[in-house]
C-alpha cells in the first residue's frame, strides 16, 4: 500500500513527540517507584534500629544505578570530569549555587515556615534523623547525586537538547520543586533548581550541579548542628 509522503511525515512527528514524553516520564516513574518502594522496605527492615535518614540513604543508593543506566544511554551532550580550561567558570557556578542555597536556608530558618506546612515539618524530621556521618552521607552525597542525575542529567539535558535551554532549566526546576511535596521546599528547590539547571546547560557537566548541591547541604548541616 502506498502512503502520501505528508502522511508519513505526520506519523513521524507524532511518534517523535510521544517518544520524547516517554523519555521524560519513564525516568520519573523509575525514580518514584524504586526510591519510594525501597525506602518503605528499608524502613521496615532497619527503621527502628538505624532511623529514617539511614533508610533514605539506602533507598537513594539503590535507585542511583538504575537512573545511571538511563542517563548514560540518552542521546545528550556530556562533558565528564573537570578541566583546567573551564575550571574557573565551573568553580564560579559551584560558589553561586552554594551562596544562594545557604542564603535561602538561613532566610527560611528565620521565618515561621514550619507552622505553615506540615509536610515541611515531616521532611525536616527525616532529614535530621541521624548522626553527623549519616547526615553527610545521605544529605550531602547520596540524595544530591540521585536528584541531580534525574533532574539535571536526564530531564534538563533532554528538554534543553530537544527545545531550548530555558525550557529544560524551567521545567526541571519546577519538577524539582514539586517532588518535595510541600510549598516551603517547593519555593526553595525551584529557585535553587534554576541555578542548578543553568550551571548544567552551560557546562554539560553533571559534577557541577552535584558539587554545588552537595556542598550547600554540607554547609547547612554543619551550620545547624
Amino acid at each position: 500500500m502506498l502512503f502520501h509522503p505528508l502522511w508519513r511525515h505526520i506519523i513521524t512527528l507524532k511518534d517523535l513527540k510521544t517518544n520524547r514524553i516517554i523519555q521524560i516520564v519513564y525516568p520519573l516513574l523509575v525514580y518514584y517507584i524504586l526510591y519510594d518502594l525501597s525506602n518503605v522496605i528499608f524502613l521496615g527492615l532497619f527503621g527502628n534500629k538505624f532511623g529514617s535518614l539511614f533508610c533514605l540513604m539506602l533507598a537513594a543508593l539503590f535507585t542511583i544505578p538504575f537512573l545511571w543506566v538511563v542517563y548514560r544511554k540518552i542521546p545528550i551532550v556530556r562533558n565528564d570530569g573537570l578541566h583546567k580550561d573551564t575550571l574557573k567558570r565551573d568553580l564560579l557556578f559551584i560558589v553561586l549555587i552554594v551562596v544562594l542555597g545557604i542564603g535561602l536556608n538561613i532566610l527560611a530558618s528565620h521565618l515561621p515556615l514550619q507552622e505553615v506546612s506540615s509536610g515541611f515539618q515531616k521532611a525536616n524530621e527525616t532529614l535530621w534523623d541521624g548522626n553527623l556521618i549519616i547526615k553527610i552521607l545521605c544529605n550531602a552525597i547520596a540524595v544530591p547525586f540521585l536528584e541531580e542525575l534525574l533532574f539535571r542529567g536526564i530531564i534538563c539535558s533532554q528538554l534543553s537538547f530537544w527545545f531550548r535551554p530555558w525550557v529544560g532549566i524551567l521545567c526541571s526546576a519546577l519538577l524539582f520543586g514539586v517532588m518535595h511535596f510541600n510549598i516551603v521546599q517547593f519555593l526553595y528547590a525551584f529557585l535553587v533548581g534554576l541555578v542548578l539547571g543553568i550551571s548544567y546547560t552551560k557546562t554539560h557537566n553533571l559534577l557541577i550541579p552535584f558539587f554545588g548541591h552537595g556542598l550547600t547541604n554540607l554547609v547547612v548541616i554543619l551550620y545547624f548542628m
